[in-house]
């Protein structure tokens, strides 16, 4: 909704100021064609709007500077295109400076009004920290503390409830029977829940009784790297999980489908070559090219023998290859492939997919 939202800012910001540029450039009479506002303005848009998505403005806190980063990007590509382009299928490089300056000034004032309507559900990085306690006891509430601050949050842990009544001497806000006056004290903004240590008649229980209080509910299941999440006790919410470059954002995943198309088609290109020097088994290699360019697997996934049962991971389409085969030693326990995987969907970037393709050329022939 918000891409659209911002598609229909820009556009607007065109409509208004097109006539009054008009008048500057054309003091003889004279105007724009069509073309200019039907079809390059809506590039110009498209451009705009898949740069502030690979830069990450499109994610449900984002920060400023990935909008700015976005927009930058976006404003580079539209100039260096529109150098290229015949004299008389170029318009104004003023407009689009203007477009770009209109984009920022109109997507940032969008986002800061948003944030100042729905504040718990569109949370804008302004310095600006969620507020959050931990309800469990002292072990299972500082592994949750350590999960929370990996991942792409801006909050601030503002201390622990424990669950039992002593709590309160051993450094503690209070214990659960107490948390509607930790919340309203506090000004709390989210309770996460650490099942481990209490029920979930109890975690429900203390959600209805806070069911009038504008606060944030999650539940962080034991042994695991997430922390489940619901903005209410009626309505699904959000999932921690452990990374701020984790390789469920969907701006990553368009990155990694980036990568696989990319590298697909610079393979076949490469063939004649390959063919002399790596390539075995050449039913294989375009097969898998096919494979991986109809989106059926990807060049990287998670090591086979990965223990899905204990972690919850993005799901991954079927590798070709695996972190692990950037390995000198490819025999691997489960739990070795366990924690390869945990810290590939934790740390992605283009450059990990990049890095083991180019390590691996064994998979040539796979």
């Amino acid at each position: 909704m918000l891409p659209v939202i911002d598609a229909v800012m820009i556009f607007g910001g065109y409509i208004i100021v097109k006539p009054y540029w008009e008048v500057i450039i054309f003091p003889d009479g004279g105007e724009y064609p069509n073309e200019f506002l039907f079809i390059a303005v809506p590039v110009y848009i498209i451009i705009w709007f898949c740069s502030i998505l690979l830069s990450g403005g499109y994610s449900k806190s984002p920060k400023v500077v990935n909008i700015i980063k976005g927009i930058g990007i976006g404003t580079i590509i539209i100039l260096s295109a529109y150098a290229l382009l015949n004299e008389e299928m170029r318009f104004s490089r003023a407009l689009i400076i203007f477009g770009a300056v209109w984009a920022l000034i109109s997507i940032i004032s969008l986002r800061l009004l948003f944030s100042l309507i729905m504040p718990n559900n569109f949370l804008f990085k302004m310095g600006r920290k969620k507020r959050i306690v931990i309800v469990g006891n002292k072990e299972e509430g500082i592994r949750v503390h350590k999960i929370v601050d990996q991942t792409d949050v801006n909050q601030l842990i503002i201390g622990y409830v424990g669950t039992e009544d002593n709590m309160l001497s051993a450094g503690y806000l209070g214990n659960v029977d107490q948390l509607e006056d930790v919340v309203q004290i506090n000004k709390v903004d989210e309770i996460i829940f650490c099942s481990k240590d209490i029920s979930i008649q109890k975690i429900i229980s203390n959600m209805l009784k806070l069911s009038n209080i504008q606060t944030d509910y999650k539940i962080a299941p034991p042994e695991s790297i997430s922390v489940i999440g619901s903005n209410s006790i009626k309505t699904a919410g959000d999932l921690y999980i452990i990374s701020i470059n984790s390789i469920g954002r969907v701006v990553n995943r368009i990155k990694k489908r980036l990568i696989d198309v990319f590298t697909s088609i610079l393979l076949i290109l490469l063939s004649p070559i390959l063919i002399w020097f790596y390539l075995k088994n050449l039913k294989s290699f375009f097969k898998n090219i096919y494979n991986t360019l109809i989106g059926k697997v990807t060049w990287v996934g998670y090591c086979s023998n990965y223990a899905y049962t204990t972690f919850e991971l993005p799901y991954l389409k079927p590798g070709i290859l695996s972190p692990a085969d950037k390995l000198t030693n490819k025999e691997i326990s489960p739990e070795d492939a366990t924690q390869i995987n945990i810290r590939y969907a934790k740390n992605y970037t283009l450059i990990t997919d990049l890095s083991i393709i180019l390590k691996a050329r064994e998979f040539f022939n796979r």
